[in-house]
């Protein structure tokens, strides 16, 4: 295996990435990729997801959960209870917006180095 050593400030660039690195050549040319590493809690959502894709349970398309709840949210009072779910598919529609906006925020942000 090839081992390349990195001086100290490359190195605090590579330990706190969050995102892929490009390390380049002087021409600009991409000579590799570095993923960052995942915290504990990252690693064990991509577990668990790897975990959840491989099982044979079934998965619902965003679109059919999102219609699901919107039906669930037009239903009226049961047995004089307002329904808890009241919303449900606008908060996800949010947090999926928020998601998106805060991905691109990141993709648009220069990287220090």
């Amino acid at each position: 295996m090839a081992e390349l050593v990195v001086n100290d400030a490359q190195a605090k660039i590579i330990s706190s990435a969050t995102e892929e690195i490009l390390v380049r050549d002087a021409q600009g040319n991409v000579l590799a990729r570095i993923p960052p590493v995942l915290s504990e809690d990252e690693d064990a959502i991509v577990k668990e997801a790897k975990r959840r894709l491989a099982s044979d349970q079934p998965r619902y398309p965003t679109a059919e959960v999102l219609e699901r709840l919107d039906s669930l949210d037009a239903q009226p009072m049961v047995d004089g209870f307002e329904r808890r779910n009241r919303g449900s598919a606008t908060n996800v529609r949010r947090i999926d917006q928020n998601n998106h906006a805060l991905r691109a925020r990141r993709r648009d942000t220069p990287s220090s180095g």
